[in-house]
C-alpha cells in the first residue's frame, strides 16, 4: 500500500525524486496524502439536482451499479467541480471510490507522524486533464492516465495499450504535471482534518499528568477524612450516650438518643407547665383572699423554679396577711425586699412550692382519689 505524506500539495512533482519534500514529523502541520490510484476508483455519473450534503449521503446507491462486491467498507467522496471539464455538464460529477483501509492507514501514519491529515489525493490527480483522449505519465513501473472527462487512472506498464488503445494518447513529461486539485479530496467525513491523537498527546500531556496527580491527591484526602469521620462519629456516639445516661438515669434501653431526649423533654415541659399553672392558682387565690392587696406584675424566676411576684398593699400588715395566706397553701415565700411609695407597700417576693407540699386543689383531687 503506497501512502506518502507531503508539505503541501506542490511537492509531489517539485523534486525528481520527491524525498527532499516529504514531510518528517513535523508537529502542527498539515499532511498532504498521496496515494496509489491503483487504489482509487475514479467515476463520472449522473446526479440528481441536491445539495452536495445530501449527495454525499446518496453516493452507496448511486455508484452501486459501478462497484462490485459489498459496498460497507467502501469510502465515497464528492469532488468539486474541475477547472477543464465542461461546465455544461451540470448533472455530471466525479466521485472517488476506495476501501476504507486506505484511509485508515493513511490516518494511522499522519497520527504517528504527528500531523493533521488535511488532503487525500490518488497519484493521477497530478496529470492534467487532456482536451481529448488521454494524458499519461510513466512514474517507473506503472502508467498515470487521466481522461477527457475528468477520470483518472493508474495501470501497470504492460496493461497500458490494453486499456487506452482505442483513444488518443499524450505523452506528459514531469514538468508538465500540473498541481493536485485544491481541497480535502478523499480526505472528508469521518476521516476529514482532525487534529492527530498524538499531537493531542503531547499537547495535553502536562495538564494530564498534572490532572491525574490531583486526583490521586484527591482520592487519599478523601480516604483519609473518611476514615477520621467515622472515627469521630463513633466517638460522638459513645460521648452521647454516656451523657444521655447522666441526664436520664431512669431510662434502660437506649434506641434512638435524639428521639427519646425529645421525649424526655417534651414530658418535663408538661411537668413545668403544670407547675406553674398549679403555683399562680395558689397564688391569685391567697391575694384575691387578702383585702387592700393587689399584683403588679407576675414572672417565672431566672431558674424556672419559681414566680417572681410584684405586689400593692396598702400598708405592711396586708403584705404579712398576703405572706401568711401563701405559707398556708404550702408554698414558700422570700422576701426580696419592701419600699413605701406614697400610701402604698410595694413588695417583692419569690414564691415557689415547699418540697412535699401540693396546692389545695391537687391535695382535694388525691382525697377524691383516695376515698373512691
Amino acid at each position: 500500500m503506497d501512502i506518502r505524506l507531503y508539505q503541501n500539495p506542490l511537492a509531489p512533482h517539485g523534486d525528481k525524486d520527491g524525498q527532499n519534500n516529504l514531510v518528517r514529523n513535523r508537529d502542527g502541520q498539515d499532511a498532504f496524502v498521496v496515494v496509489s490510484g491503483a487504489d482509487v476508483s475514479l467515476f463520472r455519473v449522473a446526479v440528481p439536482a441536491v445539495t452536495d450534503d445530501k449527495l454525499q449521503a446518496l453516493l452507496p446507491a448511486i455508484l452501486s451499479d459501478y462497484v462490485a462486491g459489498p459496498t460497507d467498507r467502501l469510502h465515497y467522496a464528492l469532488l468539486p467541480k474541475m477547472d477543464g471539464l465542461d461546465p455544461s455538464d451540470t448533472d455530471q460529477r466525479l466521485v472517488m471510490v476506495c476501501d476504507q483501509a486506505i484511509m485508515v492507514q493513511a490516518q494511522l501514519k499522519c497520527q504517528h507522524a504527528g500531523l493533521r491529515m488535511a488532503a487525500v489525493w490518488p497519484d493521477y490527480m497530478g496529470v492534467s486533464i487532456p482536451q481529448d483522449g488521454i494524458n499519461i505519465y510513466q512514474d517507473g513501473d506503472k502508467t498515470l492516465c487521466r481522461f477527457a472527462d475528468g477520470r483518472g487512472m493508474t495501470v501497470a506498464n504492460h496493461l497500458l495499450d490494453a486499456v487506452c488503445s482505442d483513444m488518443p494518447q499524450h505523452q506528459v513529461a514531469s514538468d508538465d504535471l500540473s498541481d493536485f486539485p485544491s481541497g480535502p479530496g478523499l480526505a472528508v467525513g469521518e476521516y476529514g482534518p482532525q487534529m492527530p491523537v498524538i499531537g493531542l498527546l503531547r499537547i495535553f500531556k502536562w495538564p494530564c499528568m498534572a490532572l491525574i496527580g490531583a486526583m490521586i491527591f484527591w482520592s487519599v484526602y478523601i480516604a483519609i477524612a473518611t476514615s477520621q469521620y467515622h472515627k469521630n462519629a463513633a466517638s460522638y456516639d459513645a460521648a452521647s450516650t454516656a451523657l444521655f445516661k447522666e441526664a436520664f438515669p431512669t431510662v434502660r434501653r437506649i434506641v434512638n438518643i435524639e428521639a427519646q431526649i425529645r421525649n424526655q423533654l417534651r414530658g418535663r415541659q408538661k411537668g413545668a407547665d403544670n407547675y406553674f399553672l398549679s403555683l399562680s392558682s395558689d397564688l391569685f387565690q391567697a391575694v384575691a383572699a387578702t383585702p387592700a392587696v393587689r399584683l403588679s406584675a407576675v414572672s417565672y424566676t431566672d431558674a424556672g423554679q419559681g414566680l417572681s411576684v410584684t405586689v400593692l398593699a396598702r400598708g405592711y400588715s396586708a403584705l404579712e396577711a398576703m405572706k401568711d395566706k401563701l405559707q398556708q397553701r404550702g408554698l414558700r415565700v422570700e422576701d426580696q425586699g419592701s419600699r413605701q411609695e406614697g400610701s402604698l407597700v410595694v413588695g417583692n417576693l419569690i414564691v415557689t412550692r415547699a418540697p412535699g407540699q401540693y396546692s389545695q386543689t391537687d391535695q382535694s383531687q388525691k382525697e377524691r382519689h383516695n376515698h373512691g
